[in-house]
Order: structure tokens, then sequence, then C-alpha cells
């Protein structure tokens, strides 16, 4: 049993004893009487209630107290059927014993009472709502014992008094909100004219007389039955021989053995493992003068049973002393005991006896004929019988003195059906299983086994399961745990049930991990074997497992090739000459894919911004330390990933239309988080891993995503989730893969968490459409197994991105359509502006630049460089003190480049105070975006930062991390020969930009496609200068002559000139405006205060 806290109390009983005394004039017995009997479970029958119309409705009604399940418990007054109702609605009343000084707030009392029902709901309302406590409710606040009442005749009342000491303030069970047709809601109500108390009549739960085939199903065509005291083995139970080892109960209409497993008759003969029939016999125990001769009226007991064989059972003109009935009950606290009645007993022996059926008409209950019971003899326990006219009295008391001066007491006995190989559900709690057949196929996760076949004669066990290859047992789609229900398994990934009890399905055990399974409990035929063996390794509660996690920066290392094995070899997923997407076997047709993980900026609605991680959750049953079941959640996450083409950025997305997959013409943000569960659909998968190595790639599944309406009406007015709840925009997504979605609770946690009712069916995946010069397309029903499924993901072992040797070299970058056309350093009106133009055109053009690094590190995939002319590197210079060992070693100048370094000039444009035509740093303006001029700035590079020198003040730029920065450049291949390049930088500080050439003029530009391709020489020797004169911000010019060089504007200012090798050649301070100093020929680096030249002296 699943007992479920909900902090309502314990069971009850109550004794008369403790009733107060009783209202004059009102015959109290039947009700109190009824409650002297300890244990017993009743219903508490609702005699009136306001109707509908505001009337009030009295009288006997069909609606009882009753809890309702779910995570969210309610307490109603049910109208349910005549007789055996549910165990919702069987409840036990457990006297509490005042304390000494106690008294009972007011004479309407009759006794304190804690009330329970038979699925461990106990009672207990909050004072301060008057409703159900809950977890919010405080101790001081909970009610859980009620008071006794009395009312009118037989009828009471359950009351309490929130206040203490104030008898007036009394609030009783009372009629709530209605909820439908049959519930009405129960809360406290306080006593007045407008909230009359429900009354309530204590009345007897009918007992179920049980067929034939209920009781043959418990052993697959017969049942064990077990006698015990109070639960306690009999010591030396005798006469009990017939009735031991296993039991067919033949139904009398049963003519054919085949229809014995599914009789429904309720009387029946009893026959022994052996063929022998179970018959009362006239023997008596003792002789005539014996204590048990049988003779007096009030009581028949003292009669043996034994057994016949079948030919004498046959020739039996009256069998009605070998007919049984087995009755359910819910007496004695215990809702599995057995009462096993002779209905048609007529006579035994030579005595007559008064109370029995001499009528030819079968009992129609468990109040005539006789009843086996346990008789105590001088500390003997013998099985007998006994004629009860109420079988639901749990004790007989026998007068001692009409029997000689023997001492006997009466026993009920608990009889319960003894061993049975229907499984009990719950030994699968708690663990996750793997179920397979004898020729080792899997139970599909899309096993139709909530299916009730019992209603088909044409029901195939084998169609629920699938061959070894479809389906991963070491993955959740291969795993199953035991639902939340507790009546059968439930697959961790698709949410399909398998083997629904509730619907007729039975497993048997045969022992270890083996076990048989039917369409039905009474079905003895047509068995199915299964293995259902716990799974290795499962992560019960929350995994990973099965689902590809990709390491963003180690994907971009590396592209992929996708491909599927087929009878005509490999095929990869490539393209034609016009960019449709193909299946080829040609590898150098192939597509190289990259990897971009699906993601989701919400920080404009008090949210984050972080990769969207994706929950599937499964309510399962679960165990505690202590062997108790509670309600559990079970969550796989995972991620889903786009995938682009490596050189085009174009992404893999699906088109309804034409029911295939190609390349994305359309510019694809990944944050449109309005439209993404329609829009990202066409783009995301979820990647499934399985134990061969293979992949499958799944979309097109129901995620609940948080959404807003962004209109000039809703002005990102939040949406509902599944569960009509607010987003939380924590970008965690509940995903369901199967169409069987069900409620889930943690019974235990804090929190409710609930799996959606809305899942569009099974999500799908992707699945090359012909074996042969095919296309890739999209199947239904991730569950549908098909060769052409499986995806192998293996890397192209090519890099992206181009990468210099040891980041320290000199090049030249020329257009790749425009091969004479070049990248160089040209002044414009006191900038020295990146320009390109053709070789021919400039005189003496000097298009070597050096290569500088930025950020390398870390086997990076993308390596970023600064880009600078005029350049001087030294490295770092060290004091090993060679004279003195004693003092460590330190650095006397670090690894440092000067020059004038290319940065994108847009934070120079945004300061510009002009209008956008005059802005020297925009070139033009595209669809509302400007195409912005980069420049050289002179500066410094040491360490992880590069610091400019402008005329307003020297900017740091750190470059310890991968970001793109306005002076880091990345040279990003476009072409399978690895030759071309696009040039990435950022574009304005936050999106990634890319070189164009642009009317003559180099800039930066926001889209890929618009960039243009460019070729890298790093042959070149030339040094990295621009021409004979170059100009920095500062207004300080130095020009190579003949032998000298020639310094203007640097008057009091300190001079370092040094070879590109790095020998001083000059180290003064210039007392002239316009100084010439002697140099030998070659590149000379002249230093000024920290801005850096370099020149080419003739």
């Amino acid at each position: 049993m699943n007992k479920k806290v909900l902090t309502l109390c314990a069971g009850l009983l109550l004794s008369g004893s403790v009733f107060a005394a009783h209202q004059a004039g009102v015959d109290w017995s039947n009700t109190l009487g009824a409650l002297d009997n300890a244990g017993k479970y009743w219903q508490l029958n609702v005699l009136n209630f306001r109707a509908g119309t505001g009337d009030w409705t009295t009288g006997t009604t069909g609606y009882y107290l009753t809890m309702t399940e779910g995570a969210n418990p309610t307490l109603v007054m049910a109208k349910r059927a005549s007789g055996l109702l549910d165990e919702s609605s069987y409840w036990t009343l457990k006297v509490i014993p005042l304390t000494a000084g106690e008294t009972y707030p007011d004479s309407y009392c009759l006794a304190l009472v804690e009330i329970t029902n038979a699925e461990g709901y106990t009672l207990t309302l909050d004072k301060s709502t008057h409703g159900l406590a809950d977890k919010n409710t405080t101790e001081a606040n909970k009610v859980s014992r009620f008071y006794v009442r009395r009312g009118t005749n037989d009828n009471l009342t359950l009351a309490y008094y929130p206040t203490p000491g104030d008898n007036t303030d009394v609030y009783c069970l009372g009629q709530g909100t209605n909820i439908d047709t049959n519930t009405e809601a129960i809360a406290g109500k306080k006593l007045g004219t407008d909230n009359y108390p429900l009354s309530w009549k204590i009345k007897n739960i009918a007992e179920e007389a049980l067929p034939a085939k209920e009781l043959n199903a418990q052993l697959n065509g017969g049942f064990e039955l077990n006698f015990s005291s109070n639960g306690e083995a009999y010591k030396n139970l005798t006469w009990a021989e017939a009735f031991g080892g296993k039991l067919t109960a033949v139904g009398v209409n049963v003519s054919d053995e085949d229809d014995i497993a599914t009789s429904s008759d309720t009387e029946y003969y009893f026959r022994t493992s052996d063929g022998r029939y179970i018959v009362l016999d006239d023997e008596y125990l003792g002789t005539a003068t014996s204590t048990l001769k049988g003779d007096k009226e009030a009581f028949y007991r003292g009669y043996n049973f034994t057994t016949i064989s079948e030919h004498a059972f046959k020739n039996l003109t009256d069998k009605s002393n070998a007919k049984f009935t087995v009755f359910r009950t819910y007496d004695f606290n215990d809702k599995d005991s057995l009462i096993i009645s002779l209905p048609e007993v007529k006579n035994i022996g030579s005595i007559g006896r008064k109370g029995l059926n001499t009528s030819t008409t079968p009992a129609k209950n468990n109040e005539e004929g006789l009843r086996l019971f346990i008789s105590s003899v001088l500390g003997s326990d013998v099985l007998t019988t006994i004629d009860y006219t109420k079988a639901n009295n749990k004790l007989a008391r026998v007068k001692t003195d009409d029997y000689n001066t023997a001492q006997m007491g009466a026993l009920a006995p608990y009889i319960k059906f003894g061993a049975s190989n229907i499984v009990d559900w719950s030994k699968f709690a708690g663990k996750v299983w793997n179920i397979t057949d004898e020729e080792g196929n899997v139970l599909s996760p899309k096993a139709d086994g909530d299916i009730d076949y019992s209603k088909s004669e044409d029901y195939n066990y084998a169609q629920l399961f699938a061959p070894a290859e479809e389906v991963d047992k070491s993955n959740p789609e291969g795993q199953w745990l035991l639902d939340d229900a507790g009546n059968c398994f439930v697959n961790r990934e698709s949410g399909e049930q398998a083997f629904l009890s509730t619907n007729n399905w039975t497993i048997r055990s045969l022992g270890g991990n083996k076990y048989a399974l039917y369409n039905s409990r009474f079905d003895t035929d047509d068995e199915y074997t299964i293995y259902i063996t716990e799974a290795k390794d499962a992560e019960l509660g929350w995994t990973e497992k099965g689902y590809v996690i990709y390491d963003m920066d180690e994907e971009q290392n590396n592209g992929k090739y996708l491909s599927f094995e087929t009878t005509f070899g490999t095929a990869y997923v490539g393209k034609d000459a016009d960019d449709n997407v193909i299946l080829t076997q040609d590898i150098d047709e192939a597509i190289e894919f990259r990897v971009k993980q699906m993601s989701h900026d919400f920080e404009d609605h008090d949210g984050i911004a972080a990769p969207d991680t994706l929950q599937h959750y499964t309510s399962f049953m679960n165990v505690d330390k202590d062997g108790e079941l509670y309600v559990d959640v079970d969550t796989l996450q995972f991620f889903h990933y786009a995938l682009y083409e490596n050189f085009s950025e174009k992404y893999l997305m699906y088109n309804t239309k034409t029911k295939k997959f190609q390349l994305s013409d359309e510019s694809y943000t990944g944050n449109g988080h309005e439209n993404f569960d329609q829009e990202g659909a066409k783009y995301a998968f979820v990647v499934k891993a399985r134990e061969d190595g293979s992949y499958i790639l799944v979309r097109d599944y129901a995620i609940d995503y948080d959404k807003c309406i962004n209109d000039a009406t809703h002005n990102h007015a939040i949406q509902k989730n599944w569960n009509n709840e607010n987003a939380t925009f924590d970008n965690i997504f509940e995903v369901n893969f199967g169409d069987n979605a069900l409620t889930v609770w943690n019974e235990k946690g804090t929190k409710t968490i609930k799996r959606s009712d809305k899942a569009n069916g099974q999500a799908h995946k992707l699945y090359a459409g012909t074996q042969k010069d095919g296309f890739l397309t999209d199947m239904a029903d991730i569950y549908n197994y098909n060769d052409n499924d499986r995806v192998t993901i293996e890397p192209t072992n090519k890099v992206e991105y181009m990468k210099f040797n040891a980041g320290l070299d000199t090049v030249k970058i020329l257009l790749q359509r425009q091969p004479n056309f070049f990248l160089y350093e040209h002044n414009e009106n006191g900038t020295n502006f990146l320009n390109m133009e053709h070789v021919a055109d400039v005189e003496d053009m000097k298009a070597a630049i050096f290569v500088d690094t930025a950020y390398v590190r870390n086997n990076t995939d993308r390596p970023q460089y600064l880009l600078a002319v005029g350049a001087k590197h030294v490295d770092a210079e060290w004091d090993n003190h060679e004279d003195s060992p004693e003092i460590p070693v330190h650095m006397i100048h670090p690894d440092t480049t000067y020059g004038r370094f290319l940065v994108n000039m847009v934070d120079s444009a945004a300061a510009w105070k002009g209008s956008v035509k005059t802005n020297p740093y925009i070139h033009e303006e595209l669809n509302d975006n400007y195409y912005y001029r980069l420049a050289f700035i002179d500066g410094i590079h040491t360490g992880d930062a590069l610091i400019l020198n402008t005329t307003a003040a020297k900017t740091k730029i750190n470059l310890n991390n991968n970001n793109e920065k306005v002076c880091t450049f990345s040279f990003r291949y476009v072409d399978e020969e690895r030759e071309g390049v696009k040039i990435e930088t950022t574009y304005d500080g936050k999106t990634r930009g890319w070189l164009k050439y642009q009317n003559n003029v180099p800039v930066v530009t926001n889209d890929y496609e618009d960039a243009h391709v460019f070729l890298v020489d790093n042959t070149t020797t030339e040094a990295p200068t621009a021409n004979e004169s170059i100009s920095a911000e500062s207004a300080v010019s130095v020009t190579a002559t003949d032998g000298a060089v020639t310094i203007k504007g640097a008057e009091g200012k300190n001079v370092v000139i040094a070879t590109i090798l790095g020998k001083v050649v000059a180290n003064e301070t210039i007392n002239s405006d316009n100084e010439t100093i002697v140099v030998p020929a070659g590149i000379a680096v002249v230093s000024v205060d920290g801005e850096s030249f370099k020149v080419v002296v003739k």
C-alpha cells in the first residue's frame, strides 16, 4: 500500500465505555454498539445535505465521506453506487481517552476520535482555513481530533472547537462547494442557520462475494488459504488438513473443465490438488457427552471437514454440504481478510439445525448458513463451523455454563489467500528494469501495453517486443520503472505504459527473473515468458545517459560528417552544385557540419541567458529507507543543437513543403523565443547516443517553451505553459518524445512537478529517404525502427581557422577574386586607414603586415591575431645574475611588440559629433547597418593586453579570452582546399563581423554572406611598413632618407633607434623640432617616448 502522508492522522476505534452519557429519550445503542468493535472499517454515510436548489435533503442518501487521490487530495462527500465502494471511503474510528481533569466542551459531545481511511489518509483540517491541512499548515493550526456530537436518532455530527475554552465557537464537517453532479466538497463550517452540519450514519461495509475465477487466479488455476489469529499463525491448529495445499474453486454451474478458470459463479466446490473434494462431515468432535456435542440450539459447531474422491462426489445426490462461498471483508482493520461460508447447509447427521438454510434458494449473503470458525477447546485450536446471523461480528462469545465445566472461547480466524504467483508490483519499486522475452527481444518503448487485449481474441504478445538491435537497453528508451500508480511499468523516455493491471494484464513469477505474461489474471493458457532484469548503471532519479552533450569549446576544433550505412556502402549527407542537400558516396561532396548549442536570452524577462536545458519527467513508485512506497520523479536531462555548414553558416533545416532537409536561406538567430516552438523546431535536434556507437537525431518533439507575446498590444506578455503556469524563463524546458503524457508529482518533495498532457504525438527523427543517391528526410515516431535512421557522426579532422607559425609572421593579404589587390596602410588626413588597391596603382606599395598573437592558447580552434605595421617585436629579457647566483632570476623586459595595430574604428564612429555623412569612420550605410572603417593605431602589445596610444588617452584592451574585439582578427577558411579565408573581427563590440572590400575601401560588415574572401601570402620577405612617410596620431613624423631618418615634432622627447634585429644605434633626447639622425641602411625602428615607427632607410 502506498501510504500518502497528508497530515491527516491515524486509525480509529470507538469503545462504548468512553462515551458520555446518552441523551435522554434517544436510543443510541445501534450506533454506539456498532462502534464497540476494535479496528473495524466503516462507511460514513451522509444523511442530509443542501442540494443544488438550496434546500436540505434528508434521509439516507448515496453520499459517503471520501478522500480523493492525487497530488492534491480533497475531502468530499461522493455519490457511490450501493454495495462495495472503494477504500478511499472506508474509515476507522479511534477513541482518544480524555486526560485526567479533561472534560468535553459541552453535553452534546459523546467521544473524541481520530479518523483514518483504508488508504492511509488521516483527516486533518486547518483551523485557520477550515479546509484540509497541507504543507503550509502549522502544527498549531492542525485539527486531527474530532468530537462525536449527538444529533437526532442514531445520527452523529463531527465537530471541533478552534478556540480553546470557547464552547460557542463550534465547527462541524459541513458542505463546501459543488465539484460535480456526484461530488460535494467537505470543509469545516461554523454552526449556524446557514451552515447546518452534515449528519452522518455509521454503516457496515458490505462484504463482496468473490467469483470462482478470482480464487483460481491466485495461482493460475488455484489458490491456497492461510489461517491465523490476529495475524499470528496457529501453533496447533487441527482439523484443517482438508484445506491444505493448492485448491481449485469449481463453479457449481461449470460443466466443462476448460471453463473453471473463467467461471463467475459465487458458489463453488473446493477441489484439492489430488482431485478430491472437500465436504462438511457429520462427524463431530468428541463423544455425545463432550463439550462440542453440537446439540445446543444457540451455537452449531464441532463438525469436521473431510475429502472424498471425485467418483464419490459425483454420486452425491445433495452437494449442499460441499458448496462454499468466499467473501472479501473489511472487518478487523484488515483489507485482505476472507470469510468462508457454506451458504446452503441443510442438515448434518441426525440433528436438525435451527437457523440453517432450509429453503432450496441459495443464501443471498453471508448471514445464512455456516461459516468456517476456530474453536478454542482446552488449549487446542480446532477448525470447524459456526452459525452466524451477523457474519461481520468479530467475536462470538459463548456462555461456559452451557458446556459442563469446560472453559471455551470462540475465535474468528483471519483467513487470507496463501502463496500466489501473481507478481506483487511493489517488488519493482525504486529500481530501473530491462524487459526481454525468450528470444532476446526487448520490450518496445512504444509497447501498446495499456490496451485491454482481453477484449480481443487476436492479441499477440510478441508485437509488444522488438529485436534487440532496435531498442537500446543501456539507455532510457529501453528502461522501465514502476508507474506512480503501482500497477504497471512506464518507460523512462516515451512515457508508454506496459502491462497495465487495471486492464487485466497479469504477470506471474516463474522464479528468479523469469516471469509469465498473461493478458488476464484468469487466463491459464497462451502465456508468454519474459525476463525482468535490473538495468545496469541506470542512474535512477536523474540522468544524462543516452544523450550526447557536446563540449562546445571542443566541438569548434573540428567539423563533422553525417553518414548512413546502406547496402550500397556509406552514404554521406552532402550537397550538389546547386546547394541541394543530397546523399552521396563521394566524401568530397560531404558537408562539413558544425554544432551550435541552442540557447536563449531571457534577460529582458527577468530571466537568464544560457543554453537550453531540456528535461523529461516521469513519475514512478520509489521506496524509502523504511521500505515505504512513495511517488517520486525521474528526470532525463539533455540539450538540443543546430547543425550548420562550416563555410556558409547555413543551417540544416526541414522543409515541411518538400518533405526534405535543406540548407537554410533565412537568417537564424536562435533566440526568437516568441515563436521558438514553431520556428526553432526547424533546426533543433536532440542527439541520442546508442550503445553500438550510432546516433538518432530527434526532432519535432513537444517542448514546453517559455514564451511571451511581443506586440504593441501585449508588450512581452508572458504566456502560460502546459500546466497553465506562468513561464519562469530559467532556460529549463520540459520535453516529451512520446504521446502518452501523464501527470507527474513528487509525493515527498516540496514542489509538485507535472508532466504535460499536450504532447503532440511521437517525436520525429532524421532519416535517409533512399539508400542510393537519395535525399535526407524526416520520419515520424522515433521508435519506429528503420535501418536508415542510424546516423554515423565522425570528425572531419580538418582545421577551420588559419594558424600562423609561432604566432609571429609577416604576411600580405590580397583579394581572392582580384589577386593584385592588397591591403596596406594609407594615411588620410592624419589617420592611417587600412586601404586596398591594385599594386600597380600605388607607387612602391608596402603591403607587408606583421602578425602577432592575441589569443592562441589552449589549442583554441579559432586563434586570434593582432595585425600591425611599423612593428618591432622584442623578446623577453631576463637577468640571470650569473655573477650573483643567490639572486633570483627576474625579467628585465617582457615580450613586447611595438607598432601601429589594426583596429575596427566602430568606437570612433560612435563618438563622432557630426553627421553620418561626414563621419570618416563610416564608409557607407546598407540596410540600416553601417560599414565601419579600420585604421592602424600606435600601440604596444605586452602580456595579455594591447595598449593603444590615441590623442585622447591610452586605451587598454585585455586579450585574455577568445571573444571578438576591435583589434583581434581570425582567418576562417571558406573552402575545402583551405586557401580562401574570411577575416573575422567584432562588428560592434557585441556581434561578429567580417572584412569586406566595399567600393575600393576595406570595411567591417555584420553579414557573413556580404564579406569577401581573401588570400594570405606568408612567404613575403618585405618589412611590415606602409610607405616612406607615415604619421602617428601624436603629430610626430618620421621620414627615411638616404642613410638617415628625419624626426619632426619630437622636441624634448627621448628617441631610441634600433635595427630590426634589436641593435640600438641611437639613444638621445631631441632638442630640435626637425632632427636628422644618421643610421645604417635597412629597417629602422624609431621609438619616440614609447611611440614606435618602422621605416626603411636606403
